[in-house]
């Protein structure tokens, strides 16, 4: 036994004494752990407390997903600024105008899914100014985007080069008449903006259709027989019954793929629908709004001419579009934030 000079041992000294230990604790070795011991808990509680009381150091704010990591920024830039997700849709749409002409542009046909999950109902008004939604594509077209491989593979197979300065891909494309274009549309107030814009189509909106496939609620626009495929084709598939080895195999996506064409060639969908381009957009935010939206144009980058303005016009028929965006959440549970 190690005789220490700071608890010397003693012939008659009893090893039991609460002072002798209580000496041993503080003196010795066990201070220190003690110590760490005490300042972990102390620590941990505080780290608690703040975590359920305190500021957020990242504040939640829903979430983007489009074909643009530039446009997705952008919406989710909305979302941080306060604006819901139909906000932040709009202004990834108007990102998409930019970044994607060969599937997207000012003159292209959009279709919107709006749900709110955690009041299952129609959502009642939108307010974020019209002027901080295009802000950011307007300092996008100035500052110049990389050209990505799709739009770049695109202006070389419809031989449309002429229409850009830039068309390599990673090269930094910039628009400065969209700019302006969009600067100007910034600044028209919000009142007179409507009566400016001279749209030539026309607006529908009607309630979206809602099937249960399994444990979810499935939207998507109604009176549109694409629509009635899809859920046609999801019916079909759970006929099949995958297991989840089936799942997990390589021929799973084959399996999806060809059995989904093989039911749009029963139901003549190649013939009965035009096939355009499209861009998708997904948004959700703290309040459980959900929203999809699709924008394309009739063929890639449309009349293939360019406006004054800084963007190609759509070539548009009277063909019926194959735009459909569809909502699936689900039916059994509400993942609403609350602040």
């Amino acid at each position: 036994m190690e005789t220490r000079e700071d608890i010397p041992l003693k012939s008659n000294s009893k090893s039991s004494s609460l002072g002798s230990c209580n000496e041993y604790l503080f003196k010795g070795s066990r201070f220190i752990t003690t110590a760490f011991v005490f300042l972990t808990i102390v620590i941990t509680v505080a780290l608690l407390l703040q975590i359920y009381y305190g500021d957020f150091q990242v504040v939640p704010h829903g979430s983007v997903a489009t074909d643009s990591k530039d446009c997705s920024e952008i919406g989710t830039l909305i979302l941080k600024q306060g604006g819901n997700s139909v906000d932040a849709a709009i202004a990834a749409a108007i990102c998409l105008a930019v970044v994607c002409p060969h599937t997207s542009g000012l003159d292209a046909t959009a279709a919107i899914l709006i749900y709110s999950h955690k009041s299952r109902e129609n959502p009642v008004s939108f307010d974020f100014v019209h002027h901080e939604i295009l802000t950011p594509s307007v300092e996008l077209t100035r500052r110049g985007f990389l050209v990505s491989y799709q739009l770049a593979q695109a202006i070389k197979k419809a031989k449309v080069k002429k229409l850009f300065k830039h068309v390599d891909a990673g090269e930094r494309m910039i628009l400065e008449n969209l700019g302006d274009t969009l600067q100007r549309i910034s600044e028209i107030p919000s009142k007179e903006l409507y009566k400016v814009a001279k749209y030539p189509g026309k607006i529908v909106r009607r309630v979206a259709t809602k099937k249960l496939f399994r444990n979810y609620n499935i939207f998507y626009p109604k009176a549109h027989n694409i629509g009635e495929l899809l859920y046609f084709n999801l019916e079909h598939i759970e006929k099949m019954k995958f297991t989840q080895k089936d799942i997990n195999g390589i021929d799973y996506i084959y399996n999806l793929a060809n059995t989904t064409l093989n039911i749009y060639n029963e139901y003549n969908y190649w013939s009965e629908f035009h096939q355009g381009t499209a861009s998708n957009i997904g948004v959700m935010d703290l309040d459980d709004l959900y929203v999809s939206l699709i924008i394309g144009m009739h063929s890639p980058f449309g009349t293939q001419q360019m406006t004054i303005d800084g963007y190609i016009t759509d070539n548009k028929t009277n063909t019926s579009y194959t735009i459909l965006p569809v909502i699936a959440t689900d039916a059994r549970f509400i993942c609403v934030y609350y602040l």
